[in-house]
């Protein structure tokens, strides 16, 4: 019996760049970076799948509008 394979899409530079940037927007915590990183077993942004930190910069854009409004 054989297994499907399961491709992972890791995060692109520009997802990186973003993140990282909002993380300084926001002066976000290293504590809570690191729960991210820890959350789903990835030692840097780099490592992360790409939709998972897709949704952690939707989510500071929400933030970001809800700033601006």
């Amino acid at each position: 019996m054989e297994k499907a394979v399961i491709y992972e899409v890791l995060a692109t530079a520009e997802q990186v760049t973003e993140l990282k940037r909002l993380i300084e927007l926001f002066a976000i915590p290293e504590e809570t970076s690191q729960k991210w990183l820890d959350k789903c077993n990835c030692e840097g942004f780099e490592d992360m799948q790409s939709d998972v930190i897709q949704k952690c910069i939707d989510s500071l854009h929400k933030k970001l509008q809800g700033v601006a409004a």
